[in-house]
């Protein structure tokens, strides 16, 4: 069984590639979205992200089994992301308030540490990268070493199409594919936004026009409408989403510098386009400007991090500035170093290894437990917030 998030998005893309996979290879797969029903009883394995974990103990209550449990973390500090916000976990760092709210925070996180301990002694958890991993773990004492539970992101081979990449001339196509939603991805976008305008009287002034294409929906849209209806420098084209099957050769197309984090960054890259990786940003914050790398620059596989749980292997990182005046003087280097990166997140090595973990794995009744707590946090949340808009 695999549970998805049944939303655009790198993950549920992520999460289609591995199905596909375990069909070519002759496994019975049940893919369930949030509003889905199993087809049978018991199942071998469990494949699910961090957003997905409160819905285990649903299974465990309706007599459903599963032999293997295993929990893809996806990106920078996953696990405890399932638990408390981005913006949450920005506040605990900027305050030094002992009030409600800072404990209700240092609650959560206790509460994710000790989850992530049990998942970590069955063995029933795996990581992206080695960023988001240590950033999770902390000063937990993993059973494995580290490098044998990074399953990277992968990406479907390249493009059977021949296809060389050309710098652009007059006209220059930017890029964004992802949600556009208030979680941590909509100010990281608007800074991007921002930036390219602060630079469009300088390197970018030899372009006589700039397209930017973001494909995505979600919370934030109506924020980025407003942004983008009051801008007359930059011609924008909004498109909720792309079928997965189309993507590469969207992309292809119409881009010709994309930014994006996580998964969309690799399918550019594989189509030899110019990928700078923006960080997650869960806050307006003018006076710290983010700093961004080429995607092959990336260390530990990491596609975007934030720093508050600390960044291990350091990342490379330039203002904005210096990554454009880079593409203006050889975007032709940066399609052929972004693709040659590409060649690392090989679909058939890392789900062999994914699998390969799952079976390893353990489940005990604590998981299923700790399921349930997550559940009620969640429920709790949403009641909290609910009541706090109706105080408004």
């Amino acid at each position: 069984m695999i549970l998805t998030q049944g939303r655009f998005g790198g993950t549920d893309y992520l999460l289609a590639r591995l199905s596909g996979w375990l069909k070519l290879g002759h496994f019975d797969v049940d893919v369930l979205t949030p509003t889905d029903t199993p087809k049978f009883k018991e199942y071998d394995i469990v494949f699910l992200p961090t957003s997905e974990m409160s819905r285990l103990w649903l299974f465990s209550a309706r007599f459903i089994k599963f032999k293997h449990v295993c929990v893809w973390c996806m990106g920078y500090a996953a696990f405890r992301g399932a638990y408390l916000s981005i913006a949450d976990e920005e506040y605990s760092q900027y305050i030094s308030s002992k009030g409600p709210k800072a404990a209700i925070i240092n609650a959560l996180k206790d509460r994710a540490k000790r989850s992530l301990a049990v998942h970590l002694a069955s063995e029933s958890i795996v990581f992206t990268d080695e960023v988001g991993a240590f950033a999770d773990i902390g000063d937990l004492v993993a059973c494995q070493n580290i490098q044998d539970i990074i399953c990277p992101i992968v990406i479907d081979k390249s493009p059977a199409i021949h296809f060389e990449y050309e710098a652009p001339k007059n006209i220059l196509r930017l890029g964004w594919v992802g949600r556009v939603d208030m979680d941590f991805k909509f100010y990281a976008l608007e800074r991007v936004i921002l930036d390219i305008r602060s630079l469009r009287e300088g390197p970018l002034r030899q372009y006589k026009k700039i397209v930017f294409y973001i494909v995505g929906d979600g919370n934030a849209i109506d924020a980025l409408k407003e942004i983008t209806l009051s801008d007359s420098s930059i011609e924008y084209h909004l498109i909720p989403s792309v079928n997965k099957d189309e993507l590469s050769g969207f992309i292809r197309e119409n881009i010709d510098l994309m930014f994006a984090m996580g998964t969309s960054s690799l399918e550019a890259a594989k189509n030899k386009i110019p990928t700078v990786v923006v960080p997650p940003k869960a806050r307006r914050d003018e006076l710290k400007a983010p700093q961004y790398r080429w995607v092959s620059q990336s260390k530990g596989y990491s596609l975007g991090e934030l720093s508050y749980a600390g960044i291990k292997p350091v990342q490379q990182s330039s203002p904005m500035g210096v990554l454009i005046n880079q593409f203006v003087e050889g975007a032709c280097d940066i399609s052929s170093d972004a693709y040659e990166y590409s060649k690392f997140f090989d679909a058939e090595l890392v789900f062999k290894k994914l699998y390969r973990a799952a079976e390893r794995s353990a489940p005990s009744r604590v998981l299923y437990i700790k399921s349930f707590e997550l559940f009620m946090v969640k429920k709790f949340k949403t009641v909290a917030k609910a009541l706090l808009r109706r105080s408004l």
